[in-house]
């Protein structure tokens, strides 16, 4: 746990001592004793203490030192009856901003959890410890929304402690993961171009690894299923210009189509608005469920595909809270199926 940072080293510590006297308050270490015993200035323990008296942890008594707060413990009803404590983690899991995508995920989570004796903590790492600075809290469970390829190890390490659920990840084949099958979702967008009589339409927002590149795995196979080739030239990358190369294409190619993922929305409309409007509006413009994808946009999408349904929220915290209370529950990877709906 070298790469911990302190102050979690001194959680841990008082931690411990909460979970070893649950049925009397005992004096805690003064803040000089427990600069000296951790090495670290007295500036990082009181902080530390400060964040543990703020969790209702300890509590100070004037005159006499820090204790730790066993009443709490034996009266309240996350004490009272056996309650659960779940981190949640998005991204690389030191994501410090929620967007809408995460809120409307996070809200499938809450709504499971409101009415159970549970405890949620949103947590960004900031050690290189990954593993050691989750698990040093004692989580029961984490939930983990739409984990990066780049933490993939970490997640394995993490299920040898914890039982651990992912949101939206790639098909893994591992019991704990609630996702979509991303490669029926391009192959059903292809087709939705595709039956409108659309082809020369352009991909937007490709990645090489993740659920876009498995989207436009089924994209493609959509394409080549029905005889027809997609040109790269078509494929536009995050990395590139997106509205610089959608208005190139338009000037050089018959484009008649266009799909867009929500983030990169208003790229696609900035493009559409630099057209003729009767150019733009031949246009058939469709997008993902990205909740802030078509705020102020000017071009709306005519349909949606469904990549991230809230049941997916919504099962992955039902599934978890099973795996903590019921011995008899088998966890298996739930496999949605995508939807595209008008908007």
């Amino acid at each position: 746990m070298a790469n911990v940072p302190s102050y979690m080293h001194i959680r841990k510590y008082i931690i411990d001592m909460v979970f070893e006297h649950k049925d009397s308050d005992v004096r805690i270490a003064s803040e000089r004793e427990l600069s000296a015993r951790f090495k670290v200035s007295r500036t990082t323990v009181r902080n530390a203490l400060r964040d543990l008296v703020n969790d209702g942890c300890i509590y100070n008594r004037p005159g006499r030192g820090m204790f730790i707060r066993a009443t709490n413990r034996r009266n309240d009803s996350f004490s009272l009856l056996k309650s659960y404590k779940i981190i949640l983690l998005l991204d690389t899991g030191k994501y410090s901003s929620i967007d809408g995508f995460s809120m409307k995920l996070l809200s499938g989570i809450f709504h499971v959890f409101a009415s159970l004796p549970v405890k949620v903590q949103i947590v960004n790492v900031v050690g290189d410890d990954m593993v050691s600075e989750l698990t040093v809290n004692r989580p029961d469970g984490i939930i983990w929304i739409r984990p990066s390829h780049s933490v993939l190890p970490v997640l394995k390490k993490l299920r040898r402690e914890v039982p651990v659920y992912t949101i939206g990840d790639v098909v893994r084949g591992n019991a704990c993961n609630i996702t979509l099958d991303y490669v029926l979702a391009g192959r059903l967008l292809a087709a939705y171009f595709l039956d409108a009589g659309r082809r020369n339409v352009i991909f937007s927002g490709y990645e090489s690894s993740g659920v876009r590149r498995e989207v436009f795995r089924g994209w493609s196979r959509e394409f080549a299923a029905r005889g027809i080739d997609f040109p790269r030239k078509f494929r536009i990358d995050t990395s590139e210009d997106i509205t610089e190369k959608i208005r190139l294409l338009f000037e050089k190619h018959p484009v008649d189509g266009l799909f867009s993922f929500g983030t990169e929305t208003a790229a696609g409309d900035r493009a559409l608005s630099l057209l003729p409007e009767a150019e733009a509006k031949r246009c058939l413009f469709v997008t993902d469920d990205t909740p802030f994808a078509c705020c102020g946009v000017r071009h709306r999408p005519e349909a949606e595909v469904v990549l991230s349904p809230l049941r997916t929220a919504e099962l992955c915290a039902e599934n978890l809270y099973r795996i903590l209370t019921d011995p008899a529950f088998v966890p298996r990877e739930v496999i949605l199926k995508p939807e595209i709906v008008k908007r």
